[in-house]
């Protein structure tokens, strides 16, 4: 498979939410609802350091990263049927070279404790936390 990566742009707004929802594990929970906002999704976009992936023509994968409030990966979504074929870690590789490119030292993110992406994170290096204030999700820290 031959996939390009390029710069997500506001034209992405809907395979954005087709790409997250395409995923059985990483649900929204109810205090995180306001995270699927149309603007500000569109303002993570807008800070430069988000990435989709495409085969052929089909956008198969997003990774989001985010100045706003912190330097922290927004979202990681790669569409089950392509897990597997290096999309997630080439789109996480893309946003924390954009985290460096801001001279940034450190990138938190969350993600559902026992799912894949938990595991996943830890294989790449990730610092595995705690949970976080709401009890349902494990923090995790990168340091570059």
């Amino acid at each position: 498979m031959s996939f390009e990566f390029r710069k997500i742009t506001e034209n992405d707004i809907g395979d954005f939410y087709d790409i997250r929802f395409s995923v059985a594990e990483n649900k929204i929970y109810p205090h995180q609802v306001h995270l699927l906002d149309r603007n500000l999704i569109l303002g993570v976009f807008q800070e430069g350091g988000s990435w989709i992936c495409l085969d052929a023509h089909k956008k198969v994968g997003i990774c989001c990263a985010t100045l706003n409030p912190y330097p922290h990966i927004f979202s990681l979504f790669v569409r089950p049927e392509y897990d597997g074929n290096g999309i997630g870690k080439h789109l996480l590789t893309l946003c924390l070279d954009w985290f460096r490119s801001k001279n940034i030292e450190s990138v938190e993110l969350i993600t559902d404790p026992g799912s894949r992406a938990d595991g996943f994170y830890q294989h790449l290096g990730w610092k595995r936390g705690e949970l976080d204030e709401y009890g349902c999700q494990v923090k995790f820290l990168f340091e570059l």
